[in-house]
């Protein structure tokens, strides 16, 4: 949810929005700071007359405003000035995407077809940008092109930019052409293909650009005309010209004064020309023999021709305004010593975090590996019992078997001499009975029931060939009877 804001230094500027987009604000702290700033405004890359807001730590590139507008420092890095080129203009004013929300990359890549748009093909469109990007968010709403073929349009736009992030700054909006009509919030979702619909002709000036030397598509990290801003010169403050911009005195709360006092007479004897600094360059201050060193007049005033109370006001005004320096660069110190401070102390907490996360992590894994040995070990011991268990229940199998089969073949042993005659009172054939019962082998038959069986099937035999020899008897007598009749029946007719 956005919240308003008010500037650390006190100016009677309207309240920033927050639009709490960046994921992490405390490593997006600004450092392109006053000093950076007096660089930038006598380099002319803006208009004259443009109003730049004082540095303030404490305002982030996502907080917005309807009086102030913020720019990265990146794209003028590139060599480019505002207002920029029509066609990255055109780009921008289609897109409705904020200056601070965008990637270096988009800028290389904008900075490219700028320059083929000029020198190559004069009719390239930004409609006709979608047929090979489309503008993929990647990360705190800030937008990069991605090529929809793989092969880029551009060459060589993907590289990294260190701290690119940090460096921004804002300008009054009514100060700027068109500073007015910029969008105010930052825009979270584009579909390219809706904001900028292709071109009937779009196809043709992108396969048009393919077929470009190589050389002519790719970005080319030297410009030929550097940047007062670029990230070589950017990058060490000792660079950057100091610059004391009295416009900027009042945005500091405390300012310390000299006082001025009233002599109690004034003198016409002229002031004494200052001493020589004792830490000058050797070649400047060595004493060399038979000569003097001169002291070196001073640079801010001319004390020969001016009397105390002429020269105290100029004097007590300078004075002023390097204490207000001072003051300026003790500030900057300030600050630059509490952004470390924040984050070595970041560094320290996400240490901290990194170390109970790793120890945690230790932990979990350790419980993990002794759960998975205990299941393993109780896998194996059940396994064990079960092979134990079985291997008992095959040889106790074989046992009753075998006791099976030796019990059977003792009986039937028993049995035969039993009926042979051959009685051993030894054998305890009733025991045998039952334990071959109790195992559950299978009964021996007792030899008088076998024999009883067996005559069974003889009787049955006997009765059948009985009755087939009464048939075959009965149908030879019905066949002499009819032979018989015949010749009696001729005998009769013959007499």
């Amino acid at each position: 949810m956005a919240r308003q804001t008010r500037s650390s230094s006190g100016d009677s500027a309207p309240s920033f929005i927050h639009q709490n987009i960046l994921q992490d604000p405390e490593k997006e702290i600004c450092t392109f700071d006053s000093a950076h700033l007096s660089a930038l405004k006598t380099s002319g890359i803006f208009p004259k007359g443009t109003v730049f807001r004082p540095f303030d730590r404490e305002i982030r590139s996502d907080m917005v405003s309807d009086e102030w507008i913020c720019f990265n420092v990146f794209p003028f890095t590139l060599g480019l000035q505002f207002p920029f080129p029509d066609f990255i203009t055109k780009f921008f004013d289609t897109t409705k995407i904020c200056f601070s929300q965008t990637m270096p990359m988009l800028w290389r890549v904008l900075l490219v077809l700028d320059q083929i748009k000029n020198n190559h093909i004069p009719d390239l469109s930004v409609h006709d940008l979608p047929l090979a990007y489309r503008l993929r968010c990647h990360g705190s709403c800030r937008f990069l092109f991605y090529s929809t073929s793989s092969d880029p349009l551009v060459l060589r736009a993907t590289r990294n930019e260190d701290e690119w992030k940090s460096k921004f700054f804002f300008v009054k909006r009514d100060s700027i052409p068109g500073g007015t009509e910029y969008p105010v919030q930052w825009l979270r979702k584009a579909d390219f293909r809706k904001l900028a619909p292709p071109l009937a002709d779009s196809q043709k000036r992108i396969d048009a650009i393919r077929l470009l030397p190589e050389a002519e598509r790719s970005f080319n990290p030297s410009p030929p005309t550097p940047s007062p801003l670029s990230s070589a010169n950017m990058s060490d403050s000792s660079k950057v010209p100091i610059l004391l911009d009295l416009d900027e005195l009042d945005s500091y709360p405390t300012p310390v004064m000299v006082k001025k006092e009233t002599p109690a007479a004034t003198s016409s004897k002229p002031l004494p020309a200052p001493r020589a600094n004792p830490r000058t360059r050797a070649s400047t201050t060595k004493k060399r023999k038979g000569s003097e060193i001169s002291a070196p007049g001073s640079e801010g005033f001319s004390y020969d021709e001016l009397s105390f109370s002429d020269s105290l006001e100029p004097m007590t005004s300078f004075l002023n305004k390097a204490l207000q320096h001072l003051l300026h660069l003790y500030s900057d110190a300030c600050g630059t010593v509490a952004l470390h401070e924040a984050r070595i102390k970041q560094l320290e907490s996400t240490v901290a975090d990194q170390g109970a996360i790793a120890e945690a992590k230790s932990r979990h894994y350790e419980s993990l590996m002794k759960k998975v040995t205990q299941e393993a070990e109780l896998k194996l011991a059940t396994a064990e019992m079960d092979h134990e268990q079985a291997m008992v229940s095959f040889w106790e199998g074989i046992k009753a078997s075998a006791i099976v089969s030796l019990l059977q073949t003792s009986i039937k042993m028993a049995y035969e001499a039993k009926e042979t005659g051959l009685v051993c009172p030894a054998w305890p054939v009733d025991s045998w009975v039952a334990k071959l019962k109790e195992l559950g082998g299978k009964a021996v038959p007792l030899p008088v029931e076998a024999g009883e069986s067996s005559k069974s099937s003889e009787v049955v035999d006997q009765a059948g060939d009985k009755k087939d020899a009464g048939a075959d008897a009965g149908e030879d007598a019905g066949q002499d009877a009819g032979a018989e009749k015949p010749g009696k029946a001729g005998e009769d007719a013959a007499v």
